[in-house]
């Protein structure tokens, strides 16, 4: 199963932008507590990867994207984050 990079315990890189992975939740009228179950884990656990504490799967990424409706170009904002910082250096 591929994963997601994760951010350290200790403040390492981040691989989902949080701000716009909220963001986008909010917009569809979810919250973690209405969206996990859609890829079978718990509101706390989808928190949790949301702030880069937990890994995402990239299966899991493409389900919310799916329920998100998110585009090519905000995938690759919202879930490969560090990719693009980094592209940008």
């Amino acid at each position: 199963m591929g994963y997601i990079k994760v951010a350290k315990c200790n403040g390492g890189d981040k691989m989902i932008n949080t701000r716009k992975f909220k963001s986008k939740m909010v917009e569809k009228g979810y919250t973690y507590q209405s969206l996990a179950p859609k890829a079978k884990m718990t509101g706390y656990t989808l928190g949790q990867k949301v702030a880069n504490k937990k890994k995402m799967t990239i299966q899991e990424a493409n389900i919310f994207s799916e329920i998100l409706g998110v585009s090519d170009f905000e995938f690759r904002e919202i879930f490969l984050y560090n990719e693009l910082q980094n592209a940008t250096k």
